[in-house]
């Protein structure tokens, strides 16, 4: 258990690092200070009508996924669906959840509201077996580019105020094609 409580303290300290040392001019792509197990080397990058980005590979894990999960690879075909059912239920998830802030709640133009965010997709499977993926967006447009330099290696949830309006996280359970907000 001391070890649990080890790791939990190494991750929120490399996560710091992580939003620190940009800011200092250091390169966020320098990943030489973090642990091995959490950078991805075989990312695949995907692009649809309306969207880019990076399914993580099935032995991935790391800040958005712990080592107990049981992880899958996405193909490019699940993406297809994932972003379907993104857009098709996302304003009904925001508006019935309380945690959202009201400007977040309705989008007039979902997909045009995310154009500029990138993704990263991680799947798993979920408790009851169902086949689940994660999606970390992040606004790279603008200023968004430097905050993302190692994106297609390292998933990781950003704190501050640029990664509040600037980066979401959603759960789409595929084999109920739902959309969750964990």
């Amino acid at each position: 258990m001391f070890s649990n409580k080890k790791n939990t303290m190494l991750k929120r300290l490399v996560l710091g690092l992580l939003i620190i040392l940009p800011r200092l001019g250091i390169s966020q792509c320098d990943l030489s200070f973090l642990p091995e197990e959490i950078i991805a080397d075989s990312t695949i990058f995907v692009e649809g009508k309306n969207y880019k980005g990076y399914i993580f590979p099935v032995d991935y894990h790391g800040f958005i996924l712990d080592k107990s999960s049981n992880s899958v690879w996405l193909t490019k075909s699940q993406i297809k669906d994932i972003e379907e059912i993104f857009i098709e239920q996302h304003n009904d998830v925001l508006k019935n959840d309380q945690r959202v802030s009201r400007e977040l709640k309705y989008k007039n133009d979902v997909e045009k509201q995310y154009r500029n965010y990138y993704r990263q997709y991680l799947g798993f499977k979920c408790e009851n077996g169902d086949l689940c993926a994660k999606i970390l967006l992040l606004n790279r447009s603008g200023k968004g580019r430097k905050y993302s330099e190692c994106f297609d290696k390292v998933m990781v949830m950003g704190h501050g105020e640029f990664y509040e309006k600037n980066q979401r996280l959603f759960i789409v359970n595929i084999s109920k094609s739902k959309l969750i907000l964990p």
